[in-house]
């Protein structure tokens, strides 16, 4: 569908806008291109950001953004993004191991997830 669509959030300061059900554009996305790759994205102040689509997420969600690729073996699921509504985060290693450790256990869980269910299928075509 070429887009991204963000499937659930949570907010600690409710200053944070709820972005479930979000679109995303993939199309000329330099953020999606890097997360395509396997790669982590981090940005101190997200009002820096160049292409339009991202200039328009900024709007609403400004800040600090580490955007983690969600993957299982070498395929990539989704992502997890962590955003602060404060700029100049510093995204250091140890944050940014911290969160890679969640998003590994957040795949886990989504994989096994979906295995149930098409576990579950499979039991429901057979009866």
């Amino acid at each position: 569908q070429q887009i991204w669509r963000v499937l659930a959030g949570y907010q600690q300061n409710s200053e944070m806008p709820n972005k479930t059900g979000l679109e995303i554009p993939d199309t000329e996305n330099p953020v999606t291109a890097k997360l395509k790759k396997l790669e982590i994205f981090k940005v101190s102040d997200a009002n820096t950001l160049e292409d339009e689509v991202n200039q328009e997420l900024a709007e609403t969600c400004p800040g600090s953004w580490l955007i983690l690729p969600l993957t299982v073996g070498e395929s990539l699921w989704g992502s997890l993004n962590l955003l602060d509504s404060q700029t100049n985060i510093i995204w250091d290693d140890d944050r940014v191991e911290l969160a890679r450790a969640v998003a590994d256990q957040l795949a886990i869980a989504i994989q096994q997830a979906n295995l149930y269910q098409q576990l579950q299928q499979e039991l429901s075509d057979r009866k």
